[in-house]
């Protein structure tokens, strides 16, 4: 009764089931039993056992009716829901189509991102208008108006997107579903990745800056160029390749320098301060995917230069033994032509 009472909050209806007034007249029963029994000395259980055994085995046969109830749910789930298979079509689908379906996945992932840039700009137009007063509105409708609009750009134009990733999902092959998951995460994500990259947007106020953001996305793309092009030309087969590989380091040294510049304290070393605002243009235009690029390729062509080296040793190892057997056996057809003294 404290179970009901602290579950239920009420004892109202706790004698409203038959089955809790059977457990308390048992109960009150098997008190009375216990009092008399210590009153008279004798056992009254004579008069009382048949209703009190009756009693109990009602209770005992309300378990066995809960017991067949549990057994009959069991029964029942094991017939609605039979063990699933993946279809074969997630299993045996060829290699090459797998990797066709990955190519075109990023390929709509890299257009999601394209309408996020779309986003960004007319969002800091319409802060512009506002900031001129042109536009009455709040930034935060602003900010809503453009969410409401960007949905003309949205892939889910017919309403299937989620449906068409989540079936590629199933495929038995990680990279297509990491790829799927992707672009479902990005396509329920515009106002946070809307809101993230408002926060990290650059202003750029002065002539002076837009010129110097040119001239790194210049070099920028030039450096690219080299480092994805790099199986044409790391073999150093025609002066060419030596141009580029020049090029390269060229490109390096001037970006390193636009990284730093005179510090303001006075150091007796000389030594330079970082230029925040050019190490934020050349992280926003992916700087850092660029000079990984081309540390992975100096990385290959220091492996390459370690193995060359590797092999001239060896050449070298076999030519001084070359060398050292024949002036061995030259000693030896000497010795055999010379007289021998006795």
């Amino acid at each position: 009764m404290h179970c009901w009472y602290v579950v239920k909050n009420k004892m109202s209806t706790f004698f409203n089931d038959r089955f809790h007034n059977l457990d308390f007249v048992v109960v009150i029963v098997d008190l009375g039993l216990l009092v008399l029994q210590s009153q008279i000395g004798k056992d009254p259980k004579a008069g009382f056992a048949k209703s009190l055994r009756a009693l109990r085995v009602l209770r005992l046969g309300r378990l066995l009716k809960a017991a067949r109830l549990v057994n009959e749910f069991t029964k029942v789930t094991d017939a609605l829901y039979p063990k699933w298979h993946l279809a074969k079509r997630f299993r045996k689908t060829p290699e090459d189509q797998l990797s066709t379906m990955v190519e075109m996945v990023r390929a709509l992932d890299e257009i999601t991102r394209l309408s996020h840039d779309y986003n960004v700009s007319k969002l800091m137009n319409n802060f512009k208008l506002w900031h001129k007063g042109e536009k009455k509105d709040s930034p935060a409708e602003l900010f809503d108006y453009v969410i409401v609009s960007s949905k003309e750009l949205e892939l889910d134009s017919s309403g299937i997107l989620e449906e068409i990733f989540i079936d590629l999902c199933y495929y038995d092959y990680p990279q297509l579903v990491q790829e799927s998951l992707q672009v479902l995460m990005v396509h329920h994500s515009t106002r946070q990745i809307l809101l993230d990259n408002i926060k990290q947007v650059q202003l750029l106020t002065s002539t002076s800056q837009e010129d110097l953001h040119d001239r790194l996305k210049q070099k920028l793309m030039i450096l690219d160029k080299h480092a994805e092009q790099s199986e044409l030309w790391v073999e150093f087969e025609n002066p060419g390749d030596d141009a580029i590989c020049e090029e390269v380091q060229s490109i390096l040294a001037e970006l390193a320098d636009y990284c730093k510049t005179d510090s303001e304290n006075l150091d007796p070393d000389g030594g330079d301060a970082p230029d925040e605002e050019v190490q934020n243009i050349l992280r926003n235009l992916g700087a850092f995917e660029v000079a990984a690029t081309v540390l992975e390729l100096a990385g290959e062509l220091k492996d390459d230069d370690d193995s060359d080296d590797d092999d001239d040793d060896e050449d070298e190892d076999e030519d001084e033994d070359e060398e050292g057997k024949g002036k061995g056996e030259e000693k030896k057809d000497a010795n055999a032509g010379a007289p021998i003294a006795r």
